[in-house]
């Protein structure tokens, strides 16, 4: 793809190309031989979970999540309720030392102004707390706290090799499981 974009005939062609692949051309990086994309490249957590699933998931949970759903779905939260999380959630920064994360916004009206520090925390410490009992099935409530569970596994300092497959198959069922 990345090869089609620069070989493109014209502008027009190389940015529209662009725009439908996601990619404006072959990386430098790729023309050195010890570089082997992507395995010379870990994966980044931090996008991958803080700053797209989360917002993600929440997007889904109140309903505006690329119309998927209705406001019916069991997963959805009522707007009045997920108002109480936001503001539970911003609630709570005078009880948080400052060295652990940043002041938590009300996630209900600034969600746009969250870090990945921030839903990092959100995920880790606040929302099993504020999100219980939230959802009309506890089964999207507990669905939530595995993926708690694997974000956990993955950021402590050493992991053994059943923390590795505790991972890798937990993902697998995680993924498997928000597809239904």
């Amino acid at each position: 793809m990345g090869r089609q974009v620069q070989q493109a005939s014209t502008n027009a062609e190389a940015e529209r190309l662009a725009k439908e692949y996601g990619v404006k051309g072959v990386p430098v990086l790729s023309f050195i031989r010890s570089v082997q994309l992507p395995w010379s490249f870990p994966f980044d957590f931090m996008h991958l979970i803080f700053e797209n699933l989360v917002p993600n998931l929440i997007q889904l949970w109140t309903n505006d999540f690329k119309d998927l759903g209705s406001a019916d779905d069991p997963f959805v939260i009522r707007p009045t309720v997920w108002q109480a999380v936001g503001a539970a959630t911003a609630s709570c920064g005078p009880t948080i030392p400052y060295s652990f994360c940043s002041r938590p916004q009300n996630i209900a009206t600034d969600k746009s102004q969250c870090t990945a520090d921030a839903w990092s925390f959100w995920l880790q410490y606040i929302a099993p707390v504020v999100l219980e009992n939230r959802f009309t099935e506890d089964k999207y409530y507990r669905h939530f706290i595995d993926l708690v569970k694997l974000v956990r596994t993955c950021l402590q300092f050493e992991m053994q090799k059943n923390d590795v497959e505790f991972v890798r198959r937990g993902f697998e069922q995680w993924v498997e499981r928000y597809e239904q």
